[in-house]
């Protein structure tokens, strides 16, 4: 029962406006592989998962070569 309800990483965007109201998804299980059960505003939409890669250069050895954070965003 609990893979049923299980929730992917990440958050979902704040909402802005008002989407569709109507429940297209009941929880992140009840969407794809690669998407996030999210509000828009009224309703719920499965919304797609992106990979980032942001490089971050130490302050205190800046010839140090860069550190890669991927992180999700959701679009």
């Amino acid at each position: 029962l609990n893979a049923l309800y299980t929730e992917k990483p990440g958050s979902c965007p704040k909402p802005v406006g008002f989407g569709l109201c109507a429940e297209m998804c009941s929880g992140d299980s009840s969407c794809p592989n690669n998407h996030k059960c999210c509000s828009n505003g009224c309703g719920h939409v499965c919304i797609p998962i992106v990979f980032l890669m942001k490089f971050v250069r130490s302050q205190t050895a800046p010839n140090v070569e860069p550190l890669i954070i991927i992180y999700h965003v959701f679009v």
